[in-house]
């Protein structure tokens, strides 16, 4: 064999290892590479679309919290019972002989909490006498409203005695009227 020959031949095995080196170790460090560029690619996707629904998440918590304390503020449940006794428990005023001399709870009979309608909230008469200063009254009718069931307000009359000696506040004679709504189980619920 020639030079010639033997050199083109070597040339031509080094390109055969070239090639196979590229083949064995190139190629499949560019197959991972690409691999890991579409993963990147994906969790970027991931990434933007975890940032948007994590914007939706804290809206959402957003406007829980605003509907939990509207609940909590303005929206009063109905109980199964009046639980007249608890009522009381909760809006008696101590009876000191300075601001509260006297406070007697009366309960009427139930009737539809919907006036002239029928329906299954019934609302129980709880009328309040006093005799106290202006400021226990009041604090009483604010216990009223601050409780977390349906108490409503339905009637306050106070008259005022006055030209007693001694006293810092005129004492009132007061009469609040309130109705403690309740729903009372269906018979059906109970079979």
């Amino acid at each position: 064999m020639s030079d010639g020959r033997h050199l083109l031949l070597a040339v031509a095995g080094a390109l055969l290892i070239l090639g196979l080196g590229v083949v064995l170790l190139v190629w499949p460090s560019h197959r991972q590479t690409a691999a890991l560029q579409d993963e990147i690619a994906a969790l970027k996707g991931k990434s933007e679309g975890l940032a948007a629904q994590t914007e939706q998440v804290e809206h959402l918590a957003d406007a829980y919290s605003r509907l939990k304390r509207r609940v909590a503020e303005d929206l009063k449940y109905i109980p199964q019972s009046p639980d007249i006794a608890g009522l009381m428990r909760k809006l008696s005023l101590p009876v000191d002989g300075r601001t509260v001399l006297d406070q007697t709870f009366t309960a009427g009979s139930a009737s539809s909490a919907i006036t002239g309608e029928e329906s299954p909230e019934q609302a129980m008469p709880l009328t309040v006498d006093m005799k106290a200063a202006f400021d226990s009254v009041l604090a009483l009718i604010r216990a009223a409203e601050s409780i977390d069931r349906l108490v409503r307000v339905a009637s306050i009359r106070m008259i005022a005695e006055r030209g007693e000696q001694g006293v810092d506040a005129p004492l009132l004679t007061a009469s609040v009227g309130l109705e403690v709504v309740y729903q009372p189980p269906c018979e059906e619920e109970g079979r």
